[in-house]
């Protein structure tokens, strides 16, 4: 029988034969893997419009002003057993002064306190962001912005969504306005460093989505079921896309689901946080109960409809250390910011906001992100 010697060592044919066929196919498996992820990556935002929208200056800031909060008040004190009665217009012309313009807004002044930075080897924070398509006059601003974190030392995923009204910092020379309008002024960077000037929080990648794109994402995975409370059948099912609606559980389809991620009129913004958290939720349930094949589908198709700034690496991590933590069987902790108590209603500048105790914020963040 043949045999090759290598630095001393005697190998005999067949054995080295055997040797090179599994190196070969470890070389195919890794080739094969790598053609794969170019596909992936190559996929990945093409169906997205390159981003061709300019910076607004400082000097050309602007505020989204809401309208005032008006109330009818009773004419009389009502008594017992009778009702109070509500001013109405005067039938008679009357005769007074010319109406003078309302001053100007007042815009306070906050000291707003340093926030510790929250940063770890073991955390990735990744910012999802859902706004409007992009119009004429610049970019949106931003209707809901989550931040994921997978946690690699304790293998764990949680999602915090910043409310949208939250008045904060904006860097770079801009005043003080709600947090949705950072990503309008300078588009995602600035509004990462909004985010990390007021809440510590160091964003590592993003992924951007608009409404329409959502729709379809929706669709592509076949819909969700969503149990509905009746004050949320009632008003989505006014909208008629995918007929009358009742309480308890419900299959909706894209159009009807970015309803139910924006509604808030029936209760609140903070209403409508948690309702987004609950689709996300919805959504990597039902990527878990799929098969590999499936899951690969369902990636192969949405992926044109997503939008991110991180590099191949940086992917390749994210996915890897989620997957891991998803496999874990831990769940998926969901959260807001600010947590009741922590910020106090207001309008400012035209504009009904909630200002934040950013100190507690901070630490609210540290405590569910890195904890």
């Amino acid at each position: 029988m043949n045999e090759y010697t290598n630095k001393g060592r005697k190998w005999k044919k067949p054995a080295l034969i055997s040797l090179i066929v599994v190196l070969a196919l470890i070389l195919a498996v890794v080739l094969a893997m790598l053609i794969g992820w170019k596909y992936f990556v190559n996929k990945l935002g093409s169906a997205v419009e390159n981003e061709t929208v300019s910076i607004i200056p400082p000097e050309h800031e602007d505020f989204e002003t809401d309208p005032p909060i008006t109330t009818q008040k009773p004419t009389t004190v009502p008594t017992e057993g009778t009702e109070p009665t509500v001013e109405t217009q005067p039938t008679e012309p009357t005769t007074q002064p010319p109406a003078t313009e309302p001053p100007p807004p007042t815009r306070p002044d906050f000291d707003w306190p340093e926030v510790e930075k929250l940063q770890s080897d073991d955390v990735i924070n990744i910012l999802l962001v859902g706004k409007d398509a992009s119009s004429a006059d610049g970019r949106p601003r931003t209707d809901s912005m989550i931040v994921v974190s997978i946690n690699k030392a304790t293998n764990s995923l949680s999602m915090v969504s910043l409310m949208r009204d939250l008045y904060v910092q904006i860097p770079g020379g801009y005043s003080d306005n709600r947090i949705n309008a950072a990503y309008r002024f300078g588009g995602i960077e600035l509004l990462n460093a909004t985010i990390e000037k007021n809440f510590g929080i160091v964003i590592d990648g993003n992924v951007e989505v608009d409404f329409r794109q959502f729709e379809k994402i929706i669709d592509i995975l076949g819909g969700v079921d969503i149990e509905l409370t009746a004050a949320e059948a009632r008003y989505l099912s006014q909208f008629g896309y995918y007929g009358t609606l009742e309480p308890g559980m419900n299959h909706l389809d894209g159009k009807t689901a970015l309803e139910y991620c924006r509604t808030r009129q029936i209760d609140s913004d903070h209403k409508r946080t948690e309702r987004q958290r609950k689709l996300l939720l919805t959504v990597a349930a039902k990527a878990q109960g799929m098969s590999a094949t499936q899951v690969w589908e369902v990636i192969n198709s949405v992926l044109p409809y997503v939008r991110t700034d991180m590099s191949e690496s940086e992917l390749f991590d994210v996915i890897t250390a989620g997957i891991q933590a998803l496999l874990s069987g831990n769940g998926i902790k969901s959260g807001k910011v600010p947590q009741s108590g922590q910020y106090y209603g207001a309008t400012i500048m035209g504009m009904q906001v909630m200002v934040p105790n950013l100190y507690q914020c901070n630490q609210y963040l540290k405590a569910f992100i890195y904890g």
